[in-house]
């Protein structure tokens, strides 16, 4: 398969530029955040992957020199996620070696590996519906509004709301930790759009809120926010069901068993989880009466259904398929909370270019021909109407496999995530290890069966 080289090059300045803005505001600030500092170190692999690839466009023994030096840092941010210990190697990333040698790979074109033979378990469905039908029949809007959209006042978000009810928007995704049912509320009664067209999710986001009578009096001040008779959704924001017994773990339980009650009163038509591994959807399962139908998981181009990528991943969309449970991805085209930002990367950009869309249309379409429904916020009424205009495109094959591959130029686990191809080395050949395929591949000794469990324990 034969592709540009620039595309490589771009995308390799833009990982160093990543790189440079959170080193300066890690400086600033003294920390990107507990759990994202790593992020630097993520968007330099980024850069040094598409520099290697670039660099195959040029004779073997071109810029020898560099590409040793390259393959050095490339083991640096291998080794270093701590921000100060990647400073010293800034030199390299901004100098005029390296762009001298990415410059001069630019007008080349280069050869891929094909990524579709033997890969056939990623092959999607080429229709992709309005909306996907949910394990207890109801049919869930493919594409939604995310209302956590902080930086909006209250009537900003009031008017956001009823602009995007009137343009045909049906789904719209709350919480508790949003602040913003209210407001979400009103829009939708102004809108004038009936009740019965509209799809409303919530969540439960704090642990404070635990326990039969917290959830219940949750529950009902947001069904009065919102101004609904009922939830068409309701989620757990984050796994809160440990999996040693305690006081935590039963007042998870208690919590969902009353769920369960709202749900039986009709003011709740269905229950989902958001940010569940398979084994944290296994625990729910194990007690659950009404089993969840959705999870929630942070989907795009880097991270394909998952926060952080570690040694031992598996397909959490295939795990989730499997089990009958519906998956709707959120922060598809920000990245957050990353640096690496989707929607202006150079491959996105690219393939965009081709289709004649934009990048998020680009991006949100992939998702939808991947079986997700998403819920991508925005306040720009222009993106609002754009992001609805998906279902008229199809990506082809190979390019929703390239577009899948970023994250394995992204990640700084070796082999992960391993369900999806590396475009350095293509797949591996049939028969091979195809250890993601199975819901409970790779994972901790002993935890296969409870992971496994999860479709038996969904279905019923």
């Amino acid at each position: 398969m034969r592709v540009e080289a620039a595309r490589f090059v771009d995308a390799c300045f833009q990982g160093c530029a990543a790189a440079e803005e959170g080193l300066a505001r890690f400086e600033a600030k003294g920390s990107l955040g507990t759990q994202f500092d790593c992020s630097i170190a993520e968007a330099l692999h980024y850069a040094a992957r598409n520099a290697t690839l670039a660099l195959r466009a040029l004779p073997s023994d071109a810029f020898s020199q560099l590409r040793a030096e390259l393959q050095q840092q490339m083991r640096v941010v291998m080794a270093a996620a701590a921000p100060r210990a990647l400073r010293h190697g800034m030199k390299f990333w901004s100098g005029s070696a390296l762009r001298e040698a990415l410059e001069a790979s630019r007008p080349l074109g280069l050869e891929l590996p094909d990524p579709a033979p033997a890969w056939g378990h990623l092959r999607a469905s080429a229709a992709v519906e309005p909306t996907l039908r949910l394990a207890n029949g109801a049919l869930l809007p493919s594409v939604g509004l995310g209302t956590g959209i902080f930086r909006l006042g209250r009537e900003a978000l009031v008017d956001l709301v009823v602009s995007a009810a009137r343009l045909g928007y049906r789904h719209f995704d709350c919480a508790q930790a949003y602040g913003t049912e209210d407001a979400v509320g009103e829009g939708l009664q102004r809108s004038g759009v009936p009740r019965e067209e509209l799809f409303i999710t919530s969540k439960l986001s704090r642990s404070s809120a635990l326990g039969r009578a917290g959830t219940r009096a949750l529950v009902e001040e947001q069904l009065r926010r919102l101004r609904t008779p009922y939830l068409d959704l309701y989620l757990w924001h984050r796994a809160f069901l440990p999996a040693a017994r305690s006081e935590a773990a039963e007042a998870a339980r208690e919590s969902w068993r009353e769920l369960e009650r709202l749900c039986e009163e009709g003011k709740i038509r269905a229950l989902g989880v958001s940010n569940h591994n398979a084994l944290q959807l296994a625990h729910v399962a194990r007690f659950a009466c009404i089993k969840p139908v959705v999870n929630q998981l942070k989907f795009d181009v880097f991270r394909p259904g998952y926060q952080h990528p570690t040694s031992g991943l598996f397909d959490p969309i295939k795990s989730c398929r499997d089990s009958g449970v519906a998956v709707v991805g959120y922060s598809t085209l920000s990245g957050w909370p990353f640096l690496l930002q989707p929607a202006q990367d150079a491959h996105v950009r690219s393939l965009a270019h081709r289709y004649s869309r934009t990048t998020g249309q680009l991006l949100l379409r992939h998702a939808l021909q991947r079986g997700l429904a998403v819920i991508p916020a925005s306040s720009d009424p222009g993106r609002l109407e754009a992001n609805l205009r998906i279902f008229d495109f199809e990506i082809g094959q190979e390019d929703l496999l390239l577009l899948d591959g970023l994250a394995r130029l992204a990640s700084r686990c070796p082999g992960e995530p391993s369900w999806i191809v590396d475009p350095a080395v293509g797949p591996p050949p049939r028969g091979q290890d195809r250890r993601a395929a199975s819901v409970g591949a790779r994972l901790p000794r002993g935890s296969g069966h409870a992971v496994r469990g999860v479709v038996k324990g969904l279905k019923k």
